[in-house]
């Protein structure tokens, strides 16, 4: 499992334009994608509750699903992800758990009474706008995502 360290910002829709204009991201290449996020979870909420996240992804016309581990805070974390891809059922990407078995998951799953069934609890649609840049030999990925929950 990779471990990513995210720092997310709110951003008012007013600074967007001049978040794009900014020299540092000018001077990087721009990529823009569509991107169509579901979010699994339990009826009470078994992943928030453990700071996980599962969700499956639709970028470029490729369905993958992310399973996401606890991090110390909700604005800067270090936290563990495996991406894999989803299975296919009807042309619509859902959530593999056989895919997730390194994880854990499926440990969190087992010490339930066996009830616990994952649904889809919310969906994300973005338009992301994507920048890596280069400082200090780090890369950084700079993304924008405009959309709604």
């Amino acid at each position: 499992m990779a471990t990513e360290t995210e720092l997310k910002l709110q951003l008012a829709a007013a600074h967007i334009g001049r978040l794009r204009r900014n020299r540092v991201l000018s001077n990087s290449v721009r990529t823009d994608v569509n991107i169509e996020n579901l979010y699994f979870d339990s009826a009470d909420w078994l992943l928030q509750r453990h700071r996980m996240a599962l969700r499956v992804r639709q970028i470029n016309g490729r369905w993958v699903q992310t399973l996401k581990t606890s991090s110390e805070s909700r604005v800067v974390g270090r936290r563990g992800e495996l991406e894999t891809p989803a299975r296919l059922v009807r042309g619509r990407g859902t959530i593999d758990l056989a895919q997730l078995s390194e994880s854990p998951l499926p440990q969190l799953l087992a010490k339930q009474d066996g009830s616990v069934k994952l649904k889809p609890v919310f969906r994300t649609q973005v338009q992301r706008s994507q920048w890596t840049v280069e400082h200090g030999g780090a890369q950084i990925e700079v993304a924008l995502d405009v959309g709604e929950i």
